[in-house]
């Protein structure tokens, strides 16, 4: 491979045999010097054929003086027609011998980088048990859960039963990321529906491992998709800038839905404050005030 550049010593000149050739054919000689390891640098192996009438020519110098730089100050090499400089083939061999360590070395990175990628979706496509929607039946049971003395949420009977019987079953087969109607395309779709063309916009198909793992533990906390459609209602109305699959953990669900219901409650109030600020009756403008006059 040839060099596109090389290391010039700062001390070249003060070496004994630059000095020797600086002291009796001066800087041109000096010069010749310089542009002939730039010639063998740039050459196949290092190697220049040695025609001194060609080099002159290239060099637009006197042959002798040219002659006297390559065979009499112990420089350069010459044997068989060929020029060359032991110095610059030493170099030359460190640095392809670099050259070569890293190339090895960042192809390492990438088949450990490829291997790292690879590992990382065979963990995402690691599929967790879907938990069927219910339909709800007139029952006692909220459908959200309950608090118990603790004040944590507890999954109604219905959902308990449903996670264990769908667990339980041997023949049951992952839709997490199917292409059929689910629970993983419902989710996307009720969030994109509120976040469309925005930075937090769902850009997959079907939920990921991880965002599917936090949608099934809310689901087994009691929650239900239309709890789920009105904590991202809250979190749009949220100046946090919320993804998806952080607003489907159960922890946030909870404190979004805290956070939609004081919303819904302040605007019952600003909607019955509006009403009565625009009901004639209660206007300022229908006081009689003459019977205030008149009391005065």
């Amino acid at each position: 491979m040839a060099l596109s550049f090389f290391k010039h010593d700062v001390h070249a000149a003060r070496d004994k045999k630059c000095a020797k050739l600086i002291r009796e054919r001066g800087w041109e000689g000096y010069g010749l010097y310089w542009g002939l390891l730039e010639f063998l640098y740039e050459s196949k192996q290092c190697e220049l054929e040695y025609d001194l009438p060609n080099l002159a020519w290239q060099f637009h110098c006197d042959e002798e003086l040219l002659r006297a730089v390559v065979e009499e100050y112990e420089l350069f090499q010459v044997a068989e027609g060929r020029l060359w400089s032991e110095g610059v083939k030493k170099r030359y061999e460190e640095y392809k011998t670099q050259s070569e360590r890293r190339i090895e070395a960042g192809r390492r990175a990438g088949v450990a980088s490829g291997e790292a990628r690879r590992a990382r979706k065979q963990k995402a496509s690691v599929t967790e048990p879907i938990i069927p929607q219910q339909t709800p039946t007139a029952t006692t049971e909220p459908t959200v859960g309950k608090e118990n003395d603790d004040g944590k949420r507890e999954s109604p009977p219905m959902v308990k039963d449903a996670v264990n019987e769908t667990l339980a079953d041997s023949d049951f087969v992952p839709l997490a990321y199917s292409e059929d109607d689910n629970l993983s395309t419902q989710i996307i779709s009720a969030w994109n529906d509120l976040f469309n063309g925005t930075a937090q916009a769902y850009r997959g198909v079907f939920l990921d491992a991880a965002s599917w793992k936090r949608a099934s533990d809310s689901f087994q906390a009691g929650y239900t998709l239309d709890d789920l459609k009105s904590a991202f209602q809250s979190a749009k109305n949220d100046d946090f800038g919320w993804l998806l699959t952080s607003a489907l953990k159960p922890d946030n669900v909870q404190r979004l839905l805290v956070k939609r219901e004081k919303e819904k409650e302040t605007n019952d109030r600003n909607t019955v404050f509006n009403a009565e600020r625009c009901d004639p009756s209660n206007s300022w403008d229908l006081v009689d005030w003459a019977q205030y006059e008149r009391r005065e």
